[in-house]
């Protein structure tokens, strides 16, 4: 313990961090997430002068959020930062809000696939002091160790060798298309009923800030854009496939498929060992189907999690 210190402050630039803070936490995230009131919590150690832990938290009238905007947020450290430091260090987190008269906290957990050692540690200590379930996702990740087909299941080869002989391709879509990339998605999910978490104007924002960050990519049949995904390198060995979307006219072919081999492929060529397939929920409610078909595409499951702890009863 005598090595690390707890310090608060104003989130800023040309910090080294012993560790890879994910693309949400980046200084240019936090401001498209909310442009003020974030607060910076850090676990430091003196002798070595780097960031051993770190979480960002925006202060609004209802509480303080880990995440406002973005997938998640939560305390992001080394991976064998002492378990006892990162329990003291989400409660030196409460006491600076307790402080400010927040009547809420929100900690908004990635999946445990992420960082498992360190999720689990969080996963228990947020109970422990009192915090609650707020929301919980299961979210599908697909390690990246080895030939596509040896992952999939027997009929999941059928159906991908079938789309190959009828021509459908994989390609990476320039990020300057990315407005043709994005109706093309929300056209096909208001078919289905559903709608998209962002809106064009605040995705080509983030897309602005950090292009080298985004992946757009697609299936096509004789040139034909079937299928497509929006995804985001959130770690340098990390992929998330953010946003994903087939015509419907072509299900015969399960395009889907086929994009999920080429961003597998992607993986595999720019050395990320994780692609993260997203969850797989609708109103808050398993959709069984989509997880069902992850699961066939060589996914494991894992749990995300968003905690709360309320301060101040009204």
């Amino acid at each position: 313990m005598k090595d690390f210190i707890f310090e608060e402050d104003e989130p800023r630039d040309s910090v080294a961090f012993e560790f890879e803070p994910s693309l949400f936490h980046h200084l240019s995230h936090l401001k498209l997430q909310r442009n003020a009131d974030w607060r910076w919590y850090y676990i430091t150690n003196p002798k070595r002068k780097k960031i051993f832990g770190s979480l960002y938290m925006n202060i609004g009238s209802g509480g303080v959020t880990s995440a406002v905007r973005s997938p998640f947020g939560t305390v992001e450290c080394v991976s064998d930062i002492p378990a006892e430091v990162l329990y003291d260090f989400i409660v030196f987190v409460e006491k600076s809000m307790r402080k400010l008269g927040t009547p809420a906290i929100t900690i908004k957990n990635p999946p445990y696939a992420y960082a498992p050692r360190n999720m689990a540690l969080l996963s228990t200590f947020l109970p422990n002091l009192g915090y609650a379930i707020e929301a919980a996702e299961i979210s599908a990740c697909v390690a990246v160790d080895g030939p596509f087909d040896r992952k999939i299941n027997n009929m999941q080869k059928q159906v991908l060798q079938k789309a190959h002989q009828k021509g459908l391709h994989y390609k990476v879509i320039p990020i300057e298309l990315l407005q043709e990339v994005y109706q093309f998605i929300e056209r096909c999910h208001q078919e289905k009923g559903y709608q998209l978490s962002m809106n064009y104007s605040d995705l080509f924002e983030a897309v602005q800030k950090l292009p080298h960050r985004y992946l757009l990519s697609g299936v096509f049949l004789n040139e034909v854009m079937v299928a497509s995904s929006v995804a985001v390198q959130v770690y340098g060995t990390l992929l998330y496939n953010f946003y994903m979307a087939h015509d419907p006219i072509y299900n015969k072919f399960s395009p889907a498929i086929s994009l999920i081999e080429g961003l597998y492929q992607y993986c595999i060529e720019n050395e990320m060992s994780l692609l993260d397939l997203g969850t797989s929920a609708f109103n808050g409610q398993p959709n069984f189907s989509l997880l069902d078909f992850k699961i066939r595409l060589g996914a494991t499951l894992t749990p995300k999690i968003t905690f709360k702890k309320v301060l101040i009863h009204g």
